[in-house]
């Protein structure tokens, strides 16, 4: 925390200098100690971040989705490639931080990137697309920059003057060349301030005809392969999404991708292949496929409560540690042992632009460890923290995934059990309870009444957790210690955040 917060760029949000990239490792790194060390620095460096990065030019103001990185501090200039792992992760931090904070802007940024995702990325069959390149007809930017004259030719004159002004249009441009320095004469539309935001909703319909003009151009190359661990974050950022704001759309993407993976890329032993191209299926599996898809099956399960997402979490996970665990030393391979000999199999621990596959385990075996009451798998997670102590103790702010797990370790852990009909009105108003407040460190799991078998034969200490007084019923657990059942959402609230 000291370190980000003194690299932090407290003008323009994000950490250092050019170029600036998207982290949202970072980011959830800082919600997280907020709300655990009640640090509102750390709240208001996530908030600024993501509120400059919404409203500079790395965001793409007509067509959504967020760009590669700014080549500036201001976030103005983007290198215009966009990737399926940024648009994931930080449709997952934005609605994550719409959770811990209320902020509409949040949720609508989180709502735009599944469009521009759902209209750019997605294949028929329901995978994900990996990335646009920055270039079309030969030249970076093309397809997304603008010039003057062209927007005053699409819009009636009442709207050109508050259009230049909410985008910061200027007549000789505001685009340079990235290697020459050189003004272009074009634009990159982003907005400067805030309080400018209030304008979007006016000036929507001249959004939308420059939108359509722009669908005139030629579009920049798709890159159409479909991996594995990318489209694995994806259905982590619908499911979470889904459950959050509530919208079913997107956690039928989440369970069309994951479909997709398990009808091209899954064989029913748990192996996984990487990479799926026009029908051939190539490359065996690497730990991020493993652990990536892992983090979207617990999120598809928590925002389904269905025991069948879960059950294929505990199969990938078991075929992980068979696979890919060092007997000797801990931690996790990058490859599987069942791939032809190397000289040397690396381990992985860096958190950089996606986590590695190691802190994105180790946060998988601490929520299956709660959802099943298998303590197997948070011992292997301490494993996998001692293992890689000495390189998260060199460079702690190149290891923020695994220091979020970590924390899961240190600061109280809860355990949310509802036990009812899913229908009932007094079971959604515990679920609400649960939508509408951030709580990072929990799992919840949700008994069925009378229709249970599945998730028990899982998680077999469910039996004990039954209606109470024939009516819904929560039971709150905090490391694995219980408190008394209850029947209505204020007493609830008080065990999840009063206590």
């Amino acid at each position: 925390f000291k370190f980000l917060k003194s690299n932090f760029d407290e003008k323009n949000g994000g950490f250092g200098t050019a170029p600036k990239f998207p982290q949202p490792v970072q980011l959830l790194f800082l919600l997280n100690y907020w709300y655990q060390e009640k640090e509102d620095f750390a709240l208001e460096m996530v908030e600024k971040t993501l509120q400059k990065m919404r409203t500079g030019g790395i965001y793409d103001q007509l067509g959504y989705g967020f760009h590669r990185y700014s080549t500036d501090p201001r976030w103005i200039l983007p290198h215009f490639e966009k990737m399926l792992y940024d648009q994931a992760q930080l449709a997952y931090t934005y609605v994550e931080t719409y959770q811990a904070t209320g902020n509409e802007l949040y949720a609508r940024t989180t709502e735009e990137i599944f469009e521009y995702c759902n209209r750019r990325l997605t294949a028929p069959e329901g995978g994900f697309y990996s990335a646009e390149d920055a270039d079309s007809e030969g030249v970076e930017g093309k397809f997304y920059t603008w010039k003057e004259t062209d927007i005053a030719q699409l819009l009636t004159e009442d709207e050109v003057d508050r259009f230049l002004e909410l985008y910061n249009i200027e007549k000789e441009g505001n685009f340079r060349e990235e290697s020459s320095g050189q003004m272009t004469g074009l634009n990159v539309l982003y907005i400067d301030s805030p309080t400018k935001l209030a304008m979007l909703n006016e000036l929507s319909g001249s959004r939308k005809r420059l939108f359509q003009a722009r669908e005139e151009r030629i579009y920049p190359h798709l890159d159409d392969k479909i991996l594995t661990d990318w489209n694995g974050l994806m259905i982590a950022g619908l499911a979470r999404a889904g459950w959050i704001l509530n919208n079913q759309e997107y956690i039928n993407r989440a369970e069309s991708a994951l479909n997709f993976i398990n009808n091209n890329l899954y064989q029913k032993d748990g192996f996984l292949y990487h990479r799926y191209r026009d029908g051939e299926v190539a490359v065996t599996g690497n730990l991020a496929d493993y652990s990536h898809l892992i983090w979207g099956l617990i999120e598809l399960y928590q925002a389904t409560f269905s025991a069948k997402y879960l059950q294929q979490a505990l199969t990938l996970n078991d075929y992980l540690f068979e696979n890919f665990w060092d007997e000797k030393a801990g931690g996790y391979y990058f490859t599987s042992k069942e791939e032809e000999i190397t000289l040397i199999r690396q381990k992985e621990s860096y958190d950089g632009a996606v986590p590695s596959g190691n802190s994105i385990a180790m946060w998988n075996l601490i929520r299956l460890a709660h959802l099943t009451g298998n303590n197997e798998y948070e011992e292997r997670a301490l494993e996998l923290a001692r293992c890689f102590t000495p390189e998260i103790e060199q460079s702690p702010v190149s290891h923020l995934q695994f220091l979020t797990a970590i924390s899961c370790q240190i600061a109280p852990f809860y355990d949310v059990v509802i036990s009812g009909f899913s229908r009932d009105e007094d079971v959604q108003e515990m679920f609400e309870i649960l939508r509408e407040n951030y709580l990072p460190q929990k799992v919840v799991i949700f008994r069925e009444s009378g229709n249970s078998e599945k998730i028990k034969r899982l998680t077999p200490f469910l039996e004990e957790y039954e209606m109470v007084n024939n009516r819904a019923t929560a039971y709150i657990c905090r490391d694995y210690s219980c408190d008394l059942p209850v029947n209505n959402k204020e007493d609830m609230i008080k065990q999840l955040f009063q206590s």
